[in-house]
């Protein structure tokens, strides 16, 4: 009977241990997968901005701020924008205007969109500062040039 007094709660002590674990397992677990979104957004709304300048006429220079908007808008339809500011495309694309940059460059016969968000800013989910968590995320697109 002795024996059994002392076994009494620790279950529930095992039952903590484990459920703290598998916790902070899910987490990870969760923000690796927000991460991964948010990389698949990026470059997806780098292909719209090249496929932007696919559609412009040939021959032309492409123009910056137009594909800047191709870009703002593809991205402004994603999660990446935070919940309280998300209420409207309008305000999900302001958003996005201010924490997203777009850069086209025209070398030689290529075209390159480079779209680039802070991730370390603005993070999908609390674990930004790990070592496995890009501060910064930047994604290209490529295409020749229309002849």
């Amino acid at each position: 009977m002795r024996a059994r007094g002392r076994q009494r709660g620790v279950a529930a002590v095992e039952f903590a241990l484990v459920l703290t674990l598998l916790l902070a397992l899910l987490h990870g677990i969760v923000t690796l997968g927000a991460i991964l979104y948010l990389q698949q957004a990026i470059t997806r709304a780098a292909e719209d901005g090249v496929r932007a300048v696919a559609l412009m006429p040939n021959g032309t220079v492409p123009d910056a701020q137009r594909v800047s908007d191709v870009v703002f808008d593809s991205l402004a339809g994603s999660l990446m924008v935070p919940s309280p500011v998300a209420t409207t495309f309008a305000s999900r694309r302001a958003w996005v205007t201010a924490h997203v940059q777009v850069a086209v460059a025209a070398t030689g016969g290529a075209i390159t969109v480079s779209v680039t968000h802070r991730y370390g800013d603005n993070p999908l989910m609390p674990m930004a500062g790990m070592p496995w968590v890009p501060d910064a995320m930047t994604r290209r697109a490529t295409m020749a040039r229309p002849t």
